[in-house]
C-alpha cells in the first residue's frame, strides 16, 4: 500500500461511500500511548475480510474507546474488534477517511478479540441491539 494512499485512506472513503450509513465491523491492532484524546490501531481490516488492510491505522476518541474497555498497557500490540461508522474529515485542505466508534448502551463495541466462535457471537449480539435500538 502506498504511503499516500494509506495516509489518506482511500479504501476507507470508498467502502464508506457504499456502506452508506451503515456501521461496519473491524479488527485492529492496539497501540497504547498516553495521548489523551487519541488511541491508535493498526492494521486496520474489515471483521469480514480480514485477509485485507483497508488502512495502515486509525485514531479512535479516547473518551469513547474508555467507555468500551479498561486501555491499559497490558494491552498493547493485542487484536480488538469493533465496531464503526466510516467518516472523512478535511485535514489540510485534503480529505481524508476516519472511522467513529458507535456506542450503544446495551453492548461494547470494542473488546479484545478472542476465539472465532466468541467473536461471532458478540458480533451477532451487536448486530441485534443495533437492529432494534439503531
Amino acid at each position: 500500500m502506498k504511503h499516500k494512499e494509506s495516509f489518506y485512506r482511500y479504501k476507507l472513503i470508498e467502502l464508506g461511500q457504499k456502506a452508506a450509513d451503515r456501521p461496519i465491523f473491524f479488527s485492529g491492532i492496539y497501540q497504547h500511548s498516553h495521548d489523551p484524546k487519541w488511541i491508535s490501531l493498526n492494521a486496520i481490516r474489515l471483521l469480514s475480510d480480514s485477509s485485507r488492510t483497508i488502512c495502515s491505522h486509525i485514531n479512535l476518541s479516547r473518551e469513547a474507546a474508555a467507555k468500551q474497555l479498561d486501555l491499559s498497557p497490558s494491552l498493547h500490540q493485542r487484536k480488538m474488534i469493533f465496531l464503526a461508522h466510516i467518516e472523512s474529515y478535511s485535514h489540510f485542505g485534503s480529505i481524508r477517511g476516519g472511522l467513529k466508534l458507535i456506542e450503544l448502551e446495551q453492548l461494547k463495541s470494542l473488546w479484545l478479540a478472542s476465539t472465532v466462535a466468541e467473536d461471532l457471537m458478540r458480533v451477532e449480539a451487536v448486530k441485534k441491539v443495533v437492529e432494534v435500538y439503531g
